[in-house]
C-alpha cells in the first residue's frame, strides 16, 4: 500500500511539473503588469518609454493588436505635435535621441527587413510592431517587451515576452491592462506565469522623479506634464486631417480586434465593456469616430472634429479658444477612478438598460421560464382543490 501511495504521489508531482513546463520562459525574465485607464494609455506609454529607453539607454518592443495602430504611432511620433510655428516636436523632446522603428505585415518586405536590421543595430530604440515580430526573429539586447494590447492567448503572450531575456541576459516585460481587464493576470497565474504590479502613478511620476518614489508635489508636476503631452497630441490630430484619418482607422481596428478574443476570454475582454470615448482619447481623438453599425454619415466625425472647438461652424479654432478648452479638459484628466468598466454611457442620464453578459441573459430567461411553470402548476393545483370541494358538496 505504501508503494502504491508513493507511486501515486510521484505521478502527481510529475503531472504538476509537466503542467508548469507547458509554457517555458527564461528564469532571467521579470514580468510586470500595469493597470492603466484607457484615457491615460497614450501618455503612460510615452512616460514609460522616456523612463526606460531615453533615460537608461534601453531598447523596447511595443506590441499592438493591428497594423493600423502601428501606422498611427508612426504618424503621431514622427510628425511635429505642436500647432505653434517654430515649436519643437513634443514627443521627440520627451524621448530624446531614442530611435523609433515600425514593423507590421502590411509593409513591403524591404521595409520590414530595413526596420528589423536598423533596430537590431541601434544602441537604444523602440520598435512598434504587431505579432509579426513575436516569432522567428532574433533580436539581441532587447531590455523591455511592452504589450500595449493584451494578446488573444497565453501562447501568444509567451511568444511576445520571449523576445527578451535571451542568451543568458536579463529582461523585463510589461503588460498594459484596463481596470476591468485585471482578471487576465489570474488567467496567466493559472499557467504558472507570475507578474508583479507596476503602479500607473509610478510610471507617470517617472517624468519628474525617474524611478524613485515621488513626493506629492512631484506627482502633481508629473501629471501636469503628462496632460500637456496628451493635449499636444490632440492638437496635432485636430490640426492635421491626414493624421486624424490614421487615428480614426486605428481606433476602429482596435475596437474590431477586441471582438476577436476567444470565448474562454470573453468574461475578461468583452467589447461591450469598452468606453469608446476613452478609447478615442487613447488615439488622441477628441471625438469618438463612427463605428461599424452606428448611425450617422461617414463624414460626420470629421465635420464634428472640424467645428467642435471653434465656436462657429466651418471655422478653424483660434489658439485662445484651444487653450481655454484644453484647460477645461485638463481639470478631470487625472480624476481618481475610472468609469471605463461602467460602459460608454457612464456619467450620462439615460434609460435603465439591462447589463450583463450573454450567459447572464440566458440564465435570466431560464429563471423566468421556470417561474412561469411553477405559477402554472400552482394554478392547476388550486383548480383541482376547488373541483374536489365542489364534488364533496354535491355528495
Amino acid at each position: 500500500e505504501d508503494e502504491d501511495e508513493d507511486e501515486a504521489a510521484e505521478k502527481k508531482t510529475l503531472a504538476e511539473e509537466e503542467k508548469a513546463a507547458r509554457y517555458l520562459i527564461s528564469k532571467r525574465l521579470t514580468q510586470h503588469f500595469c493597470i492603466v485607464p484607457c484615457k491615460l494609455r497614450l501618455v503612460v506609454l510615452v512616460a514609460f518609454l522616456k523612463w526606460k529607453c531615453e533615460r537608461y539607454d534601453g531598447k523596447a518592443i511595443v506590441f499592438v493588436s493591428n497594423r493600423d495602430m502601428v501606422r498611427f504611432f508612426e504618424a503621431l511620433l514622427t510628425t511635429p505635435t505642436s500647432t505653434a510655428e517654430g515649436s519643437e516636436d513634443a514627443t521627440r523632446k520627451e524621448l530624446g535621441d531614442t530611435e523609433l522603428f515600425f514593423l507590421h505585415g502590411g509593409a513591403a518586405q524591404a521595409d520590414r527587413m530595413s526596420a528589423y536590421t536598423k533596430f537590431c543595430k541601434a544602441k537604444k530604440g523602440v520598435l512598434f510592431c504587431t505579432d509579426v515580430a513575436a516569432r522567428g526573429l532574433d533580436m539581441k539586447d532587447v531590455n523591455w517587451i511592452v504589450q500595449l494590447t493584451p494578446p488573444t492567448s497565453v501562447e501568444d503572450y509567451v511568444h511576445r515576452v520571449g523576445r527578451t531575456a535571451r542568451l543568458d541576459k536579463t529582461g523585463d516585460a510589461l503588460l498594459f491592462l484596463q481596470p476591468f481587464e485585471a482578471e487576465y493576470v489570474h488567467v496567466l497565474n493559472r499557467e504558472h506565469l507570475t507578474l508583479q504590479e507596476m503602479k500607473c502613478d509610478s510610471v507617470i511620476a517617472s517624468l519628474v522623479a525617474g524611478g524613485r518614489v515621488p513626493t506629492a508635489a512631484e506627482l502633481d508636476k508629473a501629471r501636469s506634464i503628462a496632460t500637456s503631452i496628451q493635449l499636444d497630441f490632440e492638437r496635432a490630430v485636430l490640426a492635421q486631417p491626414s493624421l486624424a484619418e490614421v487615428a480614426e482607422a486605428a481606433f476602429r481596428s482596435y475596437v474590431g480586434a477586441y471582438t476577436t478574443y476567444p470565448a474562454e476570454l470573453k468574461s475578461v475582454f468583452h467589447v461591450s465593456r469598452l468606453h469608446l470615448g476613452h478609447v478615442a482619447k487613447s488615439f488622441a481623438l477628441r471625438d469618438t469616430p463612427q463605428v461599424l453599425g452606428q448611425a450617422g454619415a461617414p463624414d460626420a466625425a470629421a465635420a464634428k472634429r472640424k467645428g467642435s472647438d471653434s465656436g462657429s461652424k466651418g471655422k478653424s479654432p483660434s489658439r485662445a479658444q484651444l487653450e481655454k478648452l484644453d484647460r477645461k479638459r485638463a481639470q478631470d484628466e487625472f480624476a481618481e477612478g475610472d468609469v471605463a468598466a461602467q460602459g460608454p454611457t457612464a456619467g450620462k442620464k439615460s434609460k435603465k438598460k439591462k447589463v450583463g453578459t450573454e450567459e447572464a441573459t440566458i440564465k435570466q430567461k431560464r429563471k423566468q421560464k421556470k417561474n412561469k411553470e411553477k405559477k402554472k402548476q400552482k394554478q392547476m393545483r388550486k383548480q383541482k382543490k376547488e373541483e374536489k370541494k365542489k364534488k364533496k358538496k354535491k355528495q
